[in-house]
């Protein structure tokens, strides 16, 4: 397991990165180590660059702008960086385990 506190950069549209109707199951902080997020589109297929380390987990109540700490699981996952279909690099995720892994302060 790994800590990292940050500030909340990124949360998913509603309906984007998931099928369409399904609320945001994700968002980025900034840990400071200048990590960048990249997820394809749902809705429009286009590729985007968000800043943050990935939280794979729903923000709930979280806000850009908030700050928190978060204790997980590291993982990498496999990402289609040009929206070809073809799963093409590898970026960091944080998967906390349940919402008691992620705290503001």
């Amino acid at each position: 397991l790994v800590r990292v506190a940050g500030e909340v950069k990124h949360i998913t549209p509603s309906g984007d990165d998931q099928d369409p109707g399904e609320a945001s199951d994700w968002f980025t902080i900034d840990d400071g180590s200048a990590a960048s997020t990249m997820y394809n589109s749902y809705e429009n297929g286009a590729g985007y660059v968000v800043p943050g380390l990935k939280i794979d987990f729903a923000p709930g109540s979280l806000q850009v702008g908030d700050k928190v700490a978060v204790t997980g699981v590291v993982g990498v996952r496999a990402v289609d960086s040009d929206g070809d279909s073809v799963y093409d690099t590898w970026q960091r995720v944080i998967l906390p385990r349940s919402s008691a892994d992620i705290q503001t302060f």
